[in-house]
């Protein structure tokens, strides 16, 4: 077995999950409680087939108490490159750790019923921090905004608002490098997908600095889950009239596989087995 801190670093987004019916850091569960969730793509580096693999183990009481990488490059000498993580559940907050020994840390906000903060701290010793914003939708909360602070730096690395002036075509803008970017998602009822098993929208995982936290996205420790994910983003204002569609198959209504197809960077497939 080899280990990688690069290939951890793009990896280890931490998928981890706590959740109950009043959204408390306790027993419970919301939608349909799920054992184990496992995404799994084949991707191609350097022209070499790799399989992705990662699974997430939860308790009965729906916490996550295990994430396991794995990455399987199908060269002339076969390699595999595998990370985990390790989660531990306070009275206001949760620590994720990875094996290494970097360290993010969510503070609960039990008013929002959601994290309002999260301080990340590396084993090189640099710090991140993390201010996350809300908005009540349909009697719901959702994420509005995060905003990312690099160590001793006054200004904003990075920021993602959300509007919801028009529920089911969110508006998305991102900040970064004083570059603007917007993107219009398509979560209407009668073109998205339902979501009974509350996973999070991809395009949010794949969305930097909210990439960054994928773990806490489908913890739902981020404000609520949407009810329809959605089929289409598009990306407003580009001269190529970008846009990705995202189409699911489903089994007992729950995701089997997503189809993820970029006008500009082709098509991907991932995956899903969803245990209850």
């Amino acid at each position: 077995m080899k280990q990688s801190l690069g290939v951890w670093a793009f990896c280890l987004l931490g998928l981890w999950a706590c959740e109950q019916e009043e959204r408390e850091l306790a027993d419970g569960e919301v939608g349909r409680s799920l054992s184990k969730i496992v995404l799994q793509e084949v991707q191609t580096l350097d022209a070499i087939p790799v399989t992705l693999t990662q699974t997430y183990l939860y308790e009965e009481n729906a916490r996550l108490v295990s994430y396991q990488m794995k990455q399987q490059y199908a060269a002339v000498e076969p390699e595999e490159l595998t990370g985990g993580l390790t989660l531990t559940y306070h009275d206001r907050e949760v620590t994720v750790k990875d094996e290494i020994g970097n360290e993010w840390v969510y503070a609960w906000n039990a008013e929002l019923q959601a994290a309002d903060a999260c301080v990340y701290r590396s084993i090189g010793g640099s710090v991140r921090s993390y201010v996350f914003t809300y908005s009540g939708v349909a009697g719901k909360t959702y994420l509005s905004g995060v905003t990312e602070y690099l160590e001793d730096a006054g200004q904003p690395f990075a920021m993602l608002e959300i509007d919801y002036s028009n529920p089911e075509y969110p508006l998305v803008t991102k900040r970064m490098y004083e570059e603007v970017q917007q993107f219009r998602l398509d979560c209407s009822l009668a073109d998205g997908v339902p979501n009974p098993a509350q996973l999070p929208v991809h395009f949010y995982t794949e969305l930097y600095p909210l990439s960054f936290h994928h773990a806490a996205l489908y913890a739902r420790l981020l404000g609520d889950a949407p009810d329809v994910l959605p089929r289409c983003v598009q990306t407003l204002g580009s001269p190529y009239q970008e846009q990705c569609t995202y189409e699911y198959q489903l089994k007992n209504h729950l995701p089997v596989s997503c189809k993820i197809v970029h006008s500009e960077w082709g098509t991907r497939t991932v995956s899903y087995l969803l245990e209850e």
